[in-house]
């Protein structure tokens, strides 16, 4: 069973997504703590620059930096000044010589601002933050429980799950909507793809067009298709040449041996044997000369030097005289035609002549036994559908995609008893291609073969 890129790129954007929401739900805590941890510190150190902050033991202070929480309210602040004469119980703590304070950098501090120190303290089951700056021949102190920040952080995060569950369902429509648009956009770029090498067959691989790739990484592909054209031209060329040689050299002996076969055939007594040995290799030798024949065209076509000799055919008539001899060829068939008169295809008469035999010759071996045929020749506005339909029994499945491909006959209808090389309806389809004309076969349930030939021309008296 075949995979969906499309679904495959959207399952991964989802699983992206939810990576990304699954790390930043473990790794942004860290983040923020660190981050409301320096705010607060800038914001100690702007506030214990200010003498009025000491003035009195009540706690009056914000986090007013817009950057973190607009008048989130620090509880567990307090205030140490020997000269203002404010003090708290975990003010020796702070005082204490043990504590090691670090000046706080120079890009923090302005360069007019008393030297300003910062310092983490343990005191029992209590972790605090704090800021310190000389006064007066002492220090002031500010600092707040540390544990507060996790206070904030769950408040933050219980906002930030709400919001997350609240937009769930948009961001599962986001990454639907990328992985739709990634998946067309790369999807678009592998029909592009498709588009250059479904225009690519016999009639153009010498072409070089040196396609420039949208981008870098398709280059090599480009470059690698460039160069599998011309390993095919060149394989392709080896392979028509050998055909054309082979049917050329083929012909030469066959002819002679038709000849002598058909001097044979005089000579010999009527009756005789003889005759009917030199009958038979008369006929098997007609037979491999047309398929040398059809080979020789094929090959010509392969080559793009099928060589056309257009002229101005009645293919009414030419229909009508083809479909005189089918009677003759199976009495048991039941004939009807339906053949518009005057109608005109500047084409090559030979050429289109072997196509419509060839489609005549299918119907006639293949009908089946008392069955029917019909031809038909209709036009319809600038388009002319050449039609033959025969009756027919146990038609193959596949005949339908594989009829046009060479020495393909279906084993189905008993082909192997029909006397046939399976070059036939390839030729017409070569043909056709080369009058571009359109050639296809239906299939009617199973009970018959409708061959059709579709062109553009115009009838005798319009010209």
């Amino acid at each position: 069973m075949l995979r969906s890129l499309r679904l495959l790129i959207i399952v991964r954007v989802f699983i992206c997504v939810f990576i990304f929401v699954l790390l930043n739900r473990f790794v942004a805590p860290y983040a923020v703590k660190d981050f409301i941890t320096d705010s607060i510190n800038i914001e100690l150190r702007e506030v214990i620059t200010k003498t009025t902050v000491f003035t009195s033991n009540t706690i009056d202070f914000q986090l007013t930096n817009p950057k973190v929480f607009h008048g989130f309210q620090i509880r567990t602040l307090i205030k140490c000044s020997a000269y203002y004469k404010v003090f708290d119980s975990n003010c020796p703590a702070l005082s204490s010589e043990s504590v090691q304070w670090q000046k706080i950098s120079d890009e923090l501090a302005p360069a007019n601002e008393p030297l300003i120190e910062s310092a983490s303290i343990d005191t029992g089951n209590k972790h605090w933050v704090a800021v310190r700056k000389t006064d007066h021949g002492s220090y002031d102190y500010l600092a707040f429980d540390k544990d507060e920040i996790d206070d904030i952080i769950d408040f933050v995060w219980s906002v930030r799950n709400r919001i997350v569950r609240y937009y769930a369902p948009l961001l599962a429509l986001f990454s639907l909507a990328v992985g739709l648009y990634l998946s067309s956009y790369i999807i678009s770029l592998l029909n592009d793809v498709q588009l250059l090498v479904r225009e690519t067959d016999a009639a153009n691989l010498e072409i070089q067009t040196n396609p420039q790739a949208y981008f870098k990484e398709f280059q090599s592909f480009i470059n690698v298709f460039e160069s599998l054209k011309v390993r095919l031209k060149n394989s392709f060329d080896q392979t028509s040449r050998f055909s054309s040689n082979a049917s050329h050299e083929l012909k030469k002996p066959l002819t002679i041996l038709r000849g002598h076969a058909e001097q044979g055939l005089k000579s010999a007594r009527d009756g005789s044997p003889e005759q009917m040995h030199f009958a038979v290799i008369s006929e098997q030798v007609n037979q491999l000369i047309g398929i040398t024949d059809r080979l020789l065209l094929l090959a010509k076509a392969d080559a793009n030097s099928l060589a056309l000799n257009l002229t101005n055919v009645d293919i009414s008539a030419l229909f009508n005289k083809i479909t005189e001899d089918a009677s003759l060829l199976r009495s048991d068939l039941v004939i009807t035609h339906k053949i518009e008169e005057n109608i005109c295809w500047n084409c090559d008469e030979y050429l289109i002549q072997q196509l419509i035999l060839n489609l005549f010759s299918n119907a006639i071996k293949y009908a089946s036994q008392n069955g029917t045929i019909h031809f038909s020749l209709i036009q319809k506005g600038s388009e002319v559908h050449l039609e033959i339909t025969n009756s027919a029994i146990n038609i193959p499945q596949d005949l339908n995609g594989k009829a046009f491909d060479r020495f393909y006959r279906g084993h189905e209808i008993g082909s192997q008893l029909i006397e046939g090389s399976g070059l036939g309806l390839s030729l017409c389809k070569e043909i056709a291609k080369v009058h571009d004309a359109f050639i296809h076969l239906d299939t009617n349930q199973g009970s018959s073969v409708r061959a059709v030939l579709t062109f553009k021309t115009n009838s005798i008296a319009a010209l």
